[in-house]
């Protein structure tokens, strides 16, 4: 019961997010709402799970692939709000403010995870 309530409680927080990009579904902030449900529900179904046993073999491995993983989120969020520029959105954009960049960050995760030619392009 408890679980329920945090997840309807931590639905009503992701809509408050994302209510401009739910309604828009060719946005990509439509498809994350899902993506961000899913992760809490995958949260809620296994968190007993992550501590009846802590020190096992198989839960340090997955301990250091969570934070890790947390890790990589919160410097793609920093490079992004460093390294890109954002702009203030505009009324009627979907987009989050950390989103609007206004610079190419070709840098950390970034520098890897581009197709090959869109560094040679310009954007802006």
């Amino acid at each position: 019961m408890i679980k329920a309530v945090i997840f309807a409680a931590g639905t009503v927080g992701i809509t408050l997010i994302s209510w401009r990009s739910l309604r828009d579904w060719q946005a990509h902030g439509f498809y994350r709402f899902f993506a961000f449900e899913s992760i809490m529900a995958l949260i809620l179904v296994n968190v007993d799970r992550w501590f009846a046993d802590p020190f096992s073999l198989l839960q340090v491995i997955s301990w250091v692939l969570l934070l890790s993983s947390l890790l990589m989120a919160a410097e793609g969020y920093h490079l992004l709000r460093v390294v890109g520029k954002p702009k203030a959105p505009t009324a009627g954009l979907t987009d989050m403010a950390f989103e609007n960049t206004t610079k190419l960050v070709k840098v950390g995760a970034y520098k890897r995870i581009r197709p090959p030619g869109v560094l040679e392009r310009s954007w802006f």
